[in-house]
């Protein structure tokens, strides 16, 4: 209830106990005035009337102070069914978040598959190698491919962001098994700008062997993966 109904919930009880206490003894008062003696031998006779007013006058007050004290009930209980209920929001959920980039509420976050070359993959060391996947959802964000070697450092294969077209990538990628044979690790890589920048503001190694990230920068995060073999 609101400090209005309150406020009109206090004035009529405060009416309804005035009018029951004082209205009969108000209404005495103009009875006794109107009755005059007719001389001054002659003693005034009590009004019988004036007596029956007062439980009537008691009913009457009481009457309207429930009257108006009702009618407010009334009021406040429709107030309260027709109000709308407290508004909820849409909590975020695991899945709005991968890896630190976040997707707005409700929308799909971003995914990434490498769908070639497949897992335990053989590759023969030397042409490199065609990496084709899918791709959805990369609102602002950027496709890039790290690969890992024998030192377990993640290589950044290709010098600007990978072009998705309908859902469909492909990356012709030739560093894979210059370093010799053995495993290979290729990391399908989601880049928020953070990510991006990161890439492109890191100096090459010294050996003039490309860029590289003993771990993930910030921003950065595994999309999908698989480990090849490379043969002689």
């Amino acid at each position: 209830m609101d400090k209005v109904a309150t406020f009109w919930g206090i004035v009529g009880g405060v009416f309804t106990v005035v009018a029951f206490l004082f209205g009969p003894s108000l209404s005495g008062n103009t009875a006794k005035q109107q009755s005059q003696p007719d001389n001054s031998k002659q003693q005034s006779q009590p009004d019988d009337s004036n007596q029956q007013r007062h439980p009537q006058n008691r009913r009457m007050a009481l009457a309207l102070g429930l009257g108006l004290v009702a009618a407010l009930g009334t009021f406040s209980v429709v107030k309260v069914v027709l109000s709308p209920g407290p508004s909820q929001s849409t909590p975020v959920t695991a899945n709005s978040v991968i890896s630190g980039i976040s997707s707005p509420t409700g929308a799909e976050a971003a995914s990434v598959d490498i769908t070639s070359p497949k897992a335990e993959a053989l590759i023969p060391d030397g042409p490199g190698v065609i990496i084709k996947g899918t791709a959805k959802n990369f609102d602002g964000q950027s496709l890039w491919i790290f690969t890992q070697g024998s030192d377990g450092a993640y290589w950044v294969d290709n010098s600007f962001p990978i072009l998705i077209d309908g859902g469909q990538w492909y990356f012709d990628d030739p560093y894979i098994g210059s370093g010799g044979v053995g495993p290979y690790v290729i990391n399908a890589i989601l880049a928020n700008p953070s990510c991006t920048k990161a890439i492109h503001s890191a100096p090459p190694q010294p050996d003039g062997g490309g860029i590289a990230f003993q771990t993930l920068p910030g921003g950065c995060s595994i999309g999908d993966k698989v480990v090849v073999n490379i043969t002689p």
